[in-house]
């Protein structure tokens, strides 16, 4: 009884000796990942909408198509459903948890906290409240604080525009009650916010996904066909929900994102996911093109531009 009673806890210690190896070489793992040097190196910090599809390795793919400069990209994301910005500054600041996104950006070895570009994005809505809402002052007051600690890693920072709700904000139909209305809101909050920040600091650029979202619902409305309706491009561009991204919704994303960031034009570019037929991608790489280079919205500034 005692004999087997022995080999069992010998066979539970040598088990137990083995999950400690794998997570030490996990971890071990990670770290020199996270520590990889490369052409450019991608921090994203974001919620959902950055989550969905992997955004950051779309760009990643996208940006490596450019030209032998570009071949060797590294990008990571710290990313969770509904996370606000001044939850992703309590993670930094947390120096008891010291949680991932601190260790990329302060606590890390220098390899690691070595970033060329890091996109922040708020929460969906809050751009769009307005200043006097109590979540928009927690955003402008948390914003040029986590700047701070990413432009102090050398990166270009930029601002993340989303998109309104396919169909507005029905939780908040009174400042949100139709696509354009949100997108509009949408689009001068993050503006804003981009200047919150660089008025404390080195200059954020806006990432105007946005507004591809928005030319889309425009090509279609000009050609006389309903963008809600199922099927149609712009639909196409959301998830069932009609607030998160599909994955066509992100691609188009990632190709305004390495547009606005490179200064290069993404028309040419011969990758797309394999669910994303050739015709919708070679379309979606048109728009993001128009959004960064073209003359349909006003002129903004780029890491290229200015």
């Amino acid at each position: 009884m005692r004999k087997s009673v022995m080999i069992t806890l010998i066979g539970l210690l040598g088990l137990l000796t083995l999950l400690l190896l794998w997570f030490v070489v996990r971890e071990l793992l990670e770290k020199r990942a996270l520590e990889q040097p490369a052409d450019a190196r991608m921090l994203f910090i974001g919620n959902s909408f950055t989550e969905n599809n992997e955004l950051d390795q779309l760009v990643a793919q996208l940006a490596s198509e450019l030209g032998p400069e570009w071949n060797d990209i590294f990008a990571t994301r710290v990313a969770a459903g509904g996370y606000k910005l001044v939850e992703h500054l309590g993670n930094v600041e947390n120096s008891e948890a010291n949680p991932p996104l601190r260790q990329l950006l302060v606590t890390g070895s220098e390899a690691a906290r070595s970033w060329d570009l890091i996109v922040i994005q708020e929460q969906s809505q809050i751009p769009g409240f307005g200043r006097q809402a109590a979540e928009s002052e927690e955003s402008f007051a948390a914003a040029p604080q986590l700047h701070r600690y990413a432009s102090d890693t050398g990166a270009t920072v930029m601002m993340l525009q989303t998109w309104g709700h396919a169909e507005g904000d029905p939780r908040n139909a009174s400042i949100f009650p139709d696509y354009l209305t949100m997108q509009n809101r949408l689009a001068q909050g993050t503006r804003d916010l981009a200047a919150q920040m660089s008025a404390s600091g080195s200059q954020v650029f806006v990432i105007p996904a946005g507004r591809g979202f928005q030319l889309v619902y425009q090509d279609v409305l000009n050609n006389d066909e309903n963008p809600l309706a199922e099927g149609s491009f712009f639909r196409r561009l959301f998830a069932e929900d009609g607030r998160h991204p599909s994955l066509s919704g992100s691609y188009l994303a990632a190709c305004i994102i390495v547009a606005a960031y490179t200064g290069q034009p993404v028309t040419e570019i011969d990758w797309q996911p394999r669910e994303i037929d050739t015709t919708m991608a070679a379309y979606l790489r048109r728009v993001a093109d128009r959004v960064v280079f073209g003359a349909e919205f006003a002129p903004q500034d780029y890491p290229w531009s200015s």
